[in-house]
């Protein structure tokens, strides 16, 4: 078997550097277009690094919310 030089490798980084490069990115929020909502959080926004759920009935305004959220978390990707 040919073997593949290390230029074509993927780089790979422990558990323990991913959490720590993860906690650290935290710093950076963004805020959800809410001053309320925004002051309730501990972070004062949404950590672009985190998954978030938007929970309530229909019609409470989920979708309105998160839509402009889009272009925020694609400009820090």
């Amino acid at each position: 078997m040919a073997s593949i030089s290390s230029s074509h490798r993927l780089h790979s980084i422990s558990a323990s550097q991913a959490l720590t490069t993860s906690t650290t990115s935290q710093s950076l929020t963004i805020s959800t277009g809410s001053c309320t909502l925004d002051s309730h959080l501990s972070s004062a926004g949404l950590p672009p690094s985190k998954v978030h759920e938007l929970c309530g009935p229909p019609g409470a305004g989920k979708t309105a919310m998160a839509w402009p959220q889009i272009p925020s978390y694609q400009d820090t990707a």
